[in-house]
Parts: C-alpha cells; sequence; structure tokens
C-alpha cells in the first residue's frame, strides 16, 4: 500500500534495514539449498556408478572364468565409491545443518521485518484518521460558514466581514465625511 502524501514513518531506515536482513537471508537460504542439492546429486551419482557396478558384477559371475582382475578392480572401485559416498554424507550432513540454520536466521528476520511492518501499519492507519478528522472539521466549518451566510441573507443582514459603509449611498457617506 502507497502512503498518503504527507506521511512519514519515522522508523522507516530500520524497515529499509530489515528488509534488506531478510533478502540476505534469503540469498544465503538459497546458496544452502543449492550445496544440499548438489550433494545429493552426488549420492545420486554414486548410487546409479553402484548400481552399474553389480550389474557388472552379475554379468562376470555367469561367465565360466573368473577374471581375478576385474574382481579386484571392482572391489577397489567400490572402496573409492565408500570413501566418496562417506565424504559427501558428511558434507551433505554439514550442509543441511547450515540450511536449518539459515531457514531460522529467515525465520527470525521475516518476524523481526514483521513487526516493523505492523507498526507501519498502526501509525499510517492513525494518520489517515487524523488527517480524516481535520478534513471533517474543515467541512464542518465551511458548512457552518455557509450556514450562517444563508441565515444572514434571509433575514436581510449583511455578512459578518462586509464593511458598514458599503450599505450607505454616496451621498450619505460624502455628509458624514464633512
Amino acid at each position: 500500500m502507497s502512503a498518503p502524501r504527507g506521511f512519514v514513518f519515522r522508523l522507516q531506515a530500520l524497515l529499509d534495514h530489515r528488509e534488506k536482513l531478510v533478502e540476505d537471508a534469503e540469498q544465503i537460504m538459497a546458496r544452502h539449498e543449492a550445496t544440499v542439492a548438489q550433494y545429493e546429486q552426488g549420492l545420486e551419482f554414486i548410487a546409479a556408478r553402484r548400481g552399474q557396478m553389480k550389474t557388472y558384477l552379475g554379468a562376470l559371475q555367469v561367465q565360466p572364468s573368473i577374471d581375478i582382475q576385474a574382481l579386484e578392480s571392482v572391489s577397489g572401485y567400490d572402496g573409492v565409491l565408500n570413501h566418496e559416498s562417506q565424504e559427501l554424507r558428511t558434507k551433505l550432513r554439514a550442509a543441511e545443518r547450515d540450511l536449518r540454520e539459515s531457514r531460522d536466521v529467515v525465520v527470525q528476520c521475516r518476524i523481526d521485518l514483521e513487526a516493523i511492518e505492523k507498526l507501519r501499519e498502526r501509525d499510517l492507519k492513525r494518520f489517515v484518521i487524523e488527517q480524516q478528522a481535520k478534513e471533517d472539521r474543515m467541512l464542518d466549518e465551511l458548512a457552518s460558514a455557509a450556514f450562517a451566510r444563508e441565515m444572514g441573507a434571509a433575514r436581510g443582514l449583511r455578512p459578518a466581514g462586509d464593511a458598514p459603509w458599503k450599505d450607505q449611498d454616496s451621498t450619505s457617506r460624502a455628509s458624514h465625511s464633512n
């Protein structure tokens, strides 16, 4: 809602600052969300590689002879995947913790912002009520003045602001000045 003309919110600088804090906190949270998503994709990639490795082992088992080197390389690859998976899980837990903390910060910043916005709304409502009261008083004064003029004209009285000599003709005015 745009503020009416003449309204000045005394805490506008604080409101602007709180809005900036919310924006900054949301950007940090978005970065944490992206990091979590990246680690989750890494774990999915490792899971897909493990699935391919199982398929390869299944194909090796069907063959009449067992290739020891192939089994050793699959075993070594599985160890590498396990190690990478553990590292990613550790990083993912830390990233999820950071994400939870950043969400908490965003929530707190929004609560603080809403408190200032409520103060602004209250002050704006008060300002609008005061402006309406001023307008009502001015309209009442105008109506009273118009009514008084009409009543005076109806009774043949001159309006309060008219000078007494405007009623007199020029000859009587000239006689009074001699």
